[in-house]
């Protein structure tokens, strides 16, 4: 079983810009249940007495990974990461989900063995289901689960960018300023080339104002 011993070889420790990836808890449960993995750990520790319930359980293959289950749904105004760098930031962690209960964390090594092997039911799982270690305002080292969400417009629009709405992305609370704006920028830029199509018009720099205006002019 190389993925068992993939699993029990993964660090304990989240460091500063580490991959982590997404499996789905019960996929997981029925993965466990088709290796037999409390049988082969029984038989490990020398256990002879196991329960009717382990002993009777019918195998039955986990099939294709989905991932879908654990994140929201895109919002229709959403302006989504085209290049596979930022992808999993297009995924935003359902609200009240919880590791260890609803999802776990595993390596890199563990997620292409396990995506290798059964599939996955969306295209491009490694470089959508996936957070980076982060370190906090307190020193702690931790994977930043949700993002927050950011709602924008672009000046001059009526001249210039003319949205009739106002446009949204996911951003990483741990953005910085710069990376903010690197952000909006290629949103902006995806939205006049998609959105709009106007291909000759590029922005190559932007600030930023925080307002409370309601309504598009």
């Amino acid at each position: 079983m190389e993925v068992l011993g993939l699993i029990a070889s993964m660090p304990t420790k989240i460091e500063v810009d580490s991959e982590w990836f997404f499996i789905p808890k019960a996929w997981l449960d029925r993965w466990e249940a088709w290796c037999y993995v409390d049988i082969i750990n029984a038989a490990k520790s020398g256990e002879e007495d196991l329960n009717d319930e382990i002993r009777q359980a019918e195998r039955a293959n986990p099939g294709r990974i989905c991932f879908s289950a654990l994140f929201e749904n895109k919002e229709k105004n959403m302006i989504v990461e085209q290049a596979l760098k930022f992808k999993w930031q297009n995924y935003q962690v359902k609200k009240g989900l919880r590791e260890g209960v609803d999802f776990i964390l595993v390596t890199k090594e563990v997620f292409d063995s396990l995506v290798s092997k059964y599939r996955s039911e969306e295209e491009n799982p490694e470089q959508c289901f996936k957070r980076y270690g982060v370190e906090q305002d307190d020193g702690e080292v931790v994977c930043e689960m949700r993002f927050r969400k950011i709602n924008f417009f672009a000046l001059p629009n009526k001249s210039t960018y003319k949205m009739k709405h106002y446009y949204c992305c996911f951003v990483p609370k741990s953005y910085l300023v710069l990376e903010l704006e690197k952000k909006l920028l290629r949103a902006i830029n995806y939205y006049m080339h998609s959105v709009r199509q106007e291909r000759g018009i590029m922005t190559v720099k932007c600030r930023l104002w925080k307002t409370s205006v309601t309504e598009m002019t």
